[in-house]
């Protein structure tokens, strides 16, 4: 066996502002970089600090089954260590919250002998707790995925926090670069009808990706959801209903009898809504590169990692940006602040 080993790390969601310092250590160190990342900004990152790197973005396909795409993935990073290189790979979010190619490739080299570990990233519910202002150990937080909840008829704990994961591609085992469909949001609707009243309310979150952009909060009526425009990166958060009342007999026990006032359960503080996420006019059908250099990707990266920077473009966007080596359309999506816009303007469209 050669010396070779792996490092599976997590960019976290706001493009390099989420990026630990360890992570960065173990870019910068790898002999080669394989990544899967979902905005521009961390993309030329990676390329601009990594000896060498390859995006694996790429391996998706139109109509592929992300099952498929997984092993590939995986396979990417496996490959490289067998031949004795100190690999790095990237993900999105944490590295392991539902993202499996790390967890698969880690298994493997471990199983063969060679090092393999896994780091910490900030995961979309990490943002999701601090944008809606859940704590989730009041009065408890139960997470599932949306196709996993319907084909095992899994039970809601409505007392508690609920997060529903991929609901934008429920029942879609494929990919498509333009956007899923909402096919089955129907069947997911009617579902949760057995849980909650139709008035109960539900936030479609989306974390932000950028400095400039908001995150997509939007609280609705469960009635709703069936006309609710979902993508790959929606959420879903249920607030519990009411408290669940405390066991008289286990207060008894524990000795607690007199010195509660009963659960509390946490309502979430951020309920406004938020502007609207992109529609998918426009939407890119097709893996694109991200267009390297990027100066849109440097100002980005500055503003993630320089609050006095930020804290300037933001009170006055049009001079500060003005500042900055940006082309017409690069501008103009940052000013327009919406994400999908700056992802696209950072994107190398000349390449098929």
């Amino acid at each position: 066996m050669t010396g070779g080993s792996l490092v599976v790390a997590g960019s976290g969601i706001k493009g390099v502002a989420h990026l630990t310092q360890e992570a960065a250590g173990w870019i910068a160190r790898a002999d080669h970089v394989v990544y899967c990342v979902s905005d521009a900004v961390t993309d030329v990152w990676i390329r601009r600090h990594s000896k060498s790197s390859d995006d694996l973005y790429r391996l998706y396909g139109n109509d592929k089954r992300r099952a498929q795409t997984y092993r590939e993935m995986a396979n990417a990073m496996v490959e490289p260590v067998r031949g004795g290189m100190n690999v790095c790979g990237v993900f999105y979010g944490h590295p392991g919250v539902f993202a499996n190619p790390g967890h698969a490739a880690i298994r493997t080299l471990r199983d063969e002998g060679y090092p393999a570990m896994m780091l910490p990233g900030v995961s979309a519910l990490d943002c999701l707790f601090a944008d809606l202002g859940v704590d989730p150990s009041r009065p408890g937080c139960q997470e599932l995925e949306a196709t996993d909840m319907l084909l095992r008829d899994r039970p809601l704990l409505v007392e508690s926090h609920v997060v529903l994961w991929q609901a934008g591609c429920v029942g879609d085992l494929g990919f498509n670069f333009a956007g899923f469909t909402n096919k089955h949001l129907g069947v997911l609707a009617e579902y949760l009808d057995r849980f909650y009243p139709p008035d109960h309310q539900v936030t479609h979150y989306q974390a932000s990706q950028y400095p400039v952009c908001a995150p997509h909060i939007r609280t609705f009526a469960l009635r709703e959801l069936r006309q609710e425009p979902l993508t790959g990166i929606s959420t879903l958060y249920f607030p519990p209903i009411g408290p669940r009342p405390v066991n008289p007999e286990m207060v008894e026990r524990l000795g607690l009898a007199g010195q509660l006032s009963g659960t509390v359960a946490s309502v979430p503080a951020a309920t406004a809504e938020r502007p609207p996420s992109p529609s998918r006019k426009g939407a890119i059908d097709h893996y694109v590169p991200t267009r390297y250099p990027s100066p849109l990707a440097d100002y980005l990266t500055d503003l993630a990692t320089d609050p006095a920077r930020l804290a300037e473009h933001m009170r006055d966007p049009e001079s500060a940006s003005a500042q900055a080596a940006l082309s017409n359309d690069e501008r103009s999506a940052l000013l327009g602040r919406i994400g999908g816009s700056i992802r696209r303007a950072m994107k190398d469209t000349t390449v098929r």
